[in-house]
């Protein structure tokens, strides 16, 4: 079961804590590839407005890297993936 629920509040964790949290209930390899596609492709940070520059290590760093056209969600879910 993938919870997509639990989204929201990764993106400021870490890549490994939200990878972590994503595929904790994932009993195979393709149960945790299909919990980080879903979350990738379902989570966004269109609406995101702060002045402070998140963490490089974030998962919203890397997030508004896709917003900003420097990378896309191939690359993020490439580093979940790792």
């Amino acid at each position: 079961m993938i919870d997509l629920q639990v989204g929201v509040a990764l993106v400021a964790e870490n890549l490994a804590e939200a990878v972590s949290q994503l595929i904790k209930q994932s009993t195979d390899d393709v149960g945790k590839v299909r919990a980080l596609y879903m979350w990738v492709t379902s989570h966004g940070v269109v609406g995101y407005r702060s002045r402070e520059v998140p963490e490089p290590s974030s998962v919203l760093y890397q997030l508004l890297l896709c917003k900003g056209g420097i990378y896309n969600r191939n690359h993020v879910f490439s580093l979940l993936c790792k």
